[in-house]
Formats: structure tokens, C-alpha cells, sequence
């Protein structure tokens, strides 16, 4: 797929997702959202300090995948605040984040081929954690849905991503990484087909080291704990909204819905998704269907809260560094 085709589709993710989000909101009505929205008042803003908490899990999680010379807890701590914010808010399928914590991790020293490495597992265990909590989710769901198609439906699409993450792990220890760095090397000029191709070799064999032992195992455990965790924002939500919820009942909501959010990774921040997600599920909970949309949008607050200043922190720490590389020493011209 050329990079205007790229392009092309991910504004035309972003469109469809506009559209399914503003349809949503307009089904709902503004009088009960803004009311739910204006009983909740300023403790939404809790979320925010509250997020440290998952936030720390991942940081833990993606420490615990180096084998040796992890990079400071600070430097992964922000790698993946910046990661959060570009992954949820920009057209990046959800991967763009990735790269960037890559980046934050290799300007602190750490050597390549472990940041890579570690990156290539944390993303495995996420998919697993995904696929973990979203079961979890439709397995409370199942015994209160009087319709079982839903259940059916999520129960294939947890299928689905489940065999996509076992295929993603198979498919490395039988030379994924090592296949794309040959077919990489090949579109890059010959000075650097060797190093990249060898490159590849080395992450290979790292990554096989890292998948010996508890370490993968650990990692889906937290991130499973990170996706519950967020469950408690739901549950928070709904008692500032006037509509407590029970805590199964907030599994329930953000459990499926980290599948929804995963199948519709096209899509920025699964925009228009995720609330249509909310809603649908909320009936089955016996929700109201405006509560449910304003859990979503309680949500969403969050994410541009602690996105945002991310995104542009890490745009003034490149700018700042790329105006220091340029304006260093000048030979003058006299030499």
C-alpha cells in the first residue's frame, strides 16, 4: 500500500468515525448528557491525577521485558505517556506509539536491539490481554443478556483477536522479525542492507531470550490488570453521573469495549466506536443510553487530559532539539 493510500484510508477512518460519533451524540440529545455531564462537575478531572496508577502497570510491564540495561523509570514513564497520547488521539492504527517509545528509549542509550525487542513483546501481550479481558467481559456479560446473539458476536470477535495474538507469537519464533528484516533490507541502499538485515538477526535472538521464562507470562498478567483498572473509571463515572454501577457491571463495559476498540484500530481513538459500544452494551445492563454516552465521553476526557500535554511536550522537546543540532558549531568561513 503506497503512502498516499495510507493516507487516504486513515482520513477516511477518521471521517467515518466523525460521523458514527456525531449520529451517536444527536440519538441521545444534549438536556441528559450535558446534565450527567454537569452533575459529575469538576471530580471528572480526578481521572487524570487517578490514570498514574495503569500507567505505572505498563511502565512496570515494559521495564520487566528488558533483559539487561533497562532505561530509567522516568525515561520509560514518559515514553509511554507520549505513546498513550499518540496512540489514542492521532490516525496511527494504534502502532504509531510504539515507534515513538522507541525513540524515547534509544535517545536515553538504551541499546536498539533491547528497546526493539521489548516493544515486540509488550505489543504481543497486549493483544493477549485484549483478547484475556474482553472474555472476561462477554463471560459476566452472557449471564445477563437476554439477547445471545451480542454475546455471540463479542465472543467471536475475542476468538478472533486471540488467534491473532497466538499467530503474531508463532509467527516470531518461527523468523518473523528475521523475514522483515530481509524484506526491509532490500528497499534500503546496500551501505545499510547488511547492518539492518544483521540487525534483525540480533533482535531475533533477543527476543527468543526474552520469551524464555515467566516474562511474557507476567506481562499479559499486567497488562490485564492495566485494561481493569481502567474499569474503575467507568465505575467512578457512573457515581459522579447519578447512575452507580456495579463493579462486575463496569467490567463488563470496558472489558467488551477493549475489543470494539481493538477490531476498529483504523480508526482514531475508536471515535464514534467506542460510544456506540457504550450504548449498546449499557441497554443490556439496563444503562440509559444518555449515561452510557456520557461514560464514553467521561472517558474521552481523560484521554485528551493526559494526551494532549504529551503530545505537545514530546512536539517542543523534538523542535528544541532539532534547533540545537542546527545551530551548533559552524565552520567558519574563513577556514
Amino acid at each position: 500500500m503506497t503512502a498516499s493510500r495510507t493516507t487516504r484510508v486513515a482520513w477516511g477512518a477518521t471521517l467515518l468515525g466523525l460521523v458514527l460519533f456525531t449520529g451517536v451524540a444527536v440519538a441521545q440529545g444534549f438536556e441528559p448528557v450535558a446534565d450527567a455531564l454537569l452533575q459529575a462537575g469538576w471530580r471528572t478531572l480526578w481521572l487524570v491525577p487517578l490514570f498514574a496508577v495503569p500507567l505505572g502497570i505498563t511502565t512496570w510491564v515494559w521495564r520487566s521485558l528488558f533483559r539487561t540495561r533497562p532505561p530509567a523509570w522516568s525515561t520509560l514513564a514518559y515514553g509511554h505517556w507520549v505513546g498513550f497520547g499518540v496512540n489514542q488521539l492521532l490516525p496511527v492504527a494504534r502502532v504509531g506509539g510504539e515507534l515513538v517509545r522507541a525513540r524515547v528509549a534509544v535517545a536515553s542509550g538504551s541499546p536498539p536491539v533491547g528497546v526493539v525487542s521489548s516493544l515486540v513483546a509488550d505489543k504481543t501481550a497486549q493483544v493477549a490481554s485484549v483478547a484475556l479481558t474482553g472474555a472476561l467481559g462477554l463471560g459476566l456479560l452472557s449471564g445477563r443478556a437476554a439477547d445471545t446473539r451480542l454475546v455471540g458476536v463479542g465472543v467471536a470477535g475475542a476468538l478472533l483477536i486471540g488467534l491473532a495474538g497466538a499467530g503474531f507469537y508463532v509467527a516470531q519464533r518461527r523468523g518473523l522479525v528475521r523475514w522483515s528484516g530481509r524484506l526491509a533490507g532490500r528497499l534500503l541502499p546496500q551501505t545499510h542492507r547488511e547492518r539492518w538485515t544483521s540487525g534483525a538477526h540480533e533482535v531475533e535472538r533477543e527476543l527468543a531470550a526474552v520469551y524464555q521464562g515467566p516474562r511474557l507470562a507476567l506481562a499479559v498478567f499486567g497488562h490485564v490488570a492495566f485494561r481493569l483498572g481502567l474499569a474503575v473509571e467507568v465505575f467512578l463515572l457512573a457515581q459522579w453521573f447519578g447512575h452507580p454501577v456495579t463493579w462486575v457491571e463496569a467490567v463488563i463495559l470496558e472489558g467488551t469495549n477493549q475489543l470494539i476498540r481493538a477490531a476498529s484500530f483504523a480508526v482514531p481513538g475508536a471515535l464514534g466506536v467506542q460510544e456506540t459500544g457504550f450504548v449498546v452494551l449499557g441497554e443490556v445492563l439496563g444503562v440509559p443510553a444518555p449515561l452510557a454516552f456520557s461514560l464514553s465521553l467521561g472517558k474521552r476526557a481523560r484521554e485528551v487530559l493526559v494526551g494532549v500535554p504529551a503530545l505537545v511536550h514530546y512536539q517542543l522537546r523534538e523542535g528544541l532539539g532539532l534547533f540545537q543540532r542546527s545551530a551548533g558549531p559552524q565552520p567558519s568561513s574563513f577556514e
